[in-house]
């Protein structure tokens, strides 16, 4: 094997000269030796041959990696840093390995997801095995359309944290919804929380997921269950903020996540407490669908535009789910002074507290009426 190897390493020397014909027809004819007895080579054989056809493979045109990657693709014993390499190349080359090396570990796999767009998140979302660390991140950095194949894969494991940041996609992602219902880790939380958010023909679909219910019943059952689950929920969020405030993480990076995990409760109160806001009156201000109290708000607790971008954009808010909407609102954005912002946000403020005021006149009034 050693003199093979030698014979190779000559080849490679002859191989310098300008033909890439001559050099693509010697990458086959070694990638044939290599596969001819692929089983059988050690550890430093492997890397022999990987660093060969690495380099023949790089001096050449992509057609010629899109080759060697679908040749590679399922061989056990394809050398692993030119397989990570192949991974990691224009999605025509990176395909195969993604979706079939056994070669690449979870740690590869990962770092691919973490790197690159949603072509190499896609196609890794077809492997024969995904673990639950994969699967979070594929559904952290994935678009609606990776989560969707990644759902319909049962080979994938999902972890119960991940499955219910997918739940929260879903309320208002069609694409993810009948996927989520066909996964085991759904819950029934989560079939109850979906349930106000879906069309009636998921709703039909949630209601046959809860066989042991009678079917004239399930429909109410589901909609009380809904406003328990939503207050429940509220009283949650509200304990994970306090916690999160407590440790010093409530911050305009977390308001961010929660927006791209869109966990609507946290977002909003997140963001009543960041800008120190009645959360009656950052609702209404997500609510002015013009962008204009959005720009104040953000501007006010200084944002950055990326941050201001992501909650206008998020379905969370609706402001500009048309991109052709994001750019004059981002110039008012970039445009409008701070000082400005924060004399608006006082006024609001100063509406916080007549609020506060009213609530406990409420209670009091309510205590008052109890005992009378």
């Amino acid at each position: 094997m050693t003199e093979s190897l030698q014979e190779l390493e000559d080849l490679i020397e002859l191989a310098q000269e300008p033909s890439s014909d001559r050099r693509r027809a010697l990458l086959r004819k070694i990638t044939d030796v290599f596969l001819s007895d692929s089983g059988s080579h050690s550890s430093s054989q492997q890397d022999s041959f990987g660093d060969i056809m690495h380099q023949l493979a790089y001096d050449l045109e992509r057609e010629v990696r899109e080759e060697l990657s679908s040749r590679l693709a399922a061989e056990e014993g394809a050398p692993h840093h030119l397989i990570r390499a192949l991974a990691n190349d224009d999605i025509e080359v990176a395909i195969p390995v993604l979706e079939k090396s056994p070669v690449l570990t979870e740690d590869d796999l990962v770092e691919v997801s973490e790197k690159h767009d949603q072509s190499h998140l896609q196609a890794i979302t077809s492997r024969s095995e995904i673990s639950e660390r994969l699967s979070r991140v594929l559904v952290d950095r994935g678009d609606d359309v990776t989560v969707e194949k990644l759902l319909r894969n049962d080979k994938a494991k999902i972890a119960n944290d991940t499955a219910e940041q997918i739940s929260h996609r879903a309320k208002s992602s069609i694409r993810l919804q009948k996927p989520l219902l066909q996964r085991p880790e759904v819950t029934q939380d989560m079939l109850v929380d979906l349930y106000s958010h879906v069309a009636d023909e998921i709703k039909h679909k949630i209601i046959k997921a809860c066989k042991d219910i009678d079917e004239d019943a399930i429909a109410p059952m589901l909609a009380q269950m809904t406003a328990e689950l939503a207050e429940s929920k509220a009283m949650t969020a509200e304990q994970k903020i306090d916690s999160l405030a407590r440790k010093g993480a409530l911050t305009e990076h977390q308001l961010v996540k929660f927006v791209k995990n869109r966990q609507g409760i946290e977002f909003i109160l997140t963001l009543a407490r960041l800008t120190d806001l009645d959360v009656r009156i950052v609702q209404r201000i997500i609510d002015d669908k013009s962008g204009k109290s959005l720009v104040v708000i953000c501007k006010a607790s200084r944002f950055s535009p990326v941050t201001f971008k992501e909650i206008a954009m998020s379905p969370l808010t609706g402001i500009a789910d048309d991109p052709s909407r994001m750019l004059p609102l981002l110039t008012i954005y970039n445009r409008f002074n701070a000082e400005n912002a924060q004399r608006v946000m006082r006024f609001w403020k100063a509406r916080k507290h007549v609020l506060e005021q009213q609530n406990a006149e409420d209670v009091k009034s309510s205590k008052a009426a109890a005992n009378a």
